[in-house]
């Protein structure tokens, strides 16, 4: 996943899809993002800003997306 933003305002900018072959509460997956500019709906899966972003003071964000499971298994996608 690699972002170049130009965001003013509070706005989605792609959907995740998680998938787990889990049952019960084991399927259950909670998704974090690294960054406190940035969030993951976990029902939806929509990657979000969570505040105005100005390109003129920093023009990219590398972010790392993290999954778990109820189980306790993560993944992680990183974008450099």
């Amino acid at each position: 996943m690699r972002l170049s933003l130009i965001c003013l305002t509070v706005s989605s900018i792609i959907q995740l899809t998680v998938e787990d072959a889990d049952h019960g509460s084991n399927s259950q997956v909670t998704v974090i993002v690294n960054s406190d500019k940035f969030a993951v709906n976990s029902s939806t899966g929509v990657l979000y800003t969570t505040q105005p972003l100005d390109r003129e003071k920093q023009a990219h964000y590398h972010l790392t997306v993290q999954a778990t499971d109820g189980g306790g298994e993560a993944a992680k996608v990183t974008d450099y």
